[in-house]
């Protein structure tokens, strides 16, 4: 299993914006700071969190 790093669309269904393999790569093809991805990702394990990340990270099965 590996990581992918994905920006969605802020409403319910999620929708993929940018897929990439790393954080770095995602902040590259977005144009932002690559903490801004890292703080999205790890907020978004918080329960208590009321508003929607819009970067998240997806375990899928590696092709190997």
């Amino acid at each position: 299993m590996k990581p992918v790093f994905m920006e969605v669309t802020p409403d319910k269904y999620e929708l993929p914006v940018a897929v990439a393999d790393s954080a770095y790569e995602l902040a590259a093809l977005r144009g932002v700071c690559v903490t801004n991805i890292f703080h999205a990702v790890n907020r978004s394990g918080n329960y208590r969190q009321a508003k929607k990340s819009k970067y998240i990270k997806v375990w899928v099965e590696d092709d190997q």
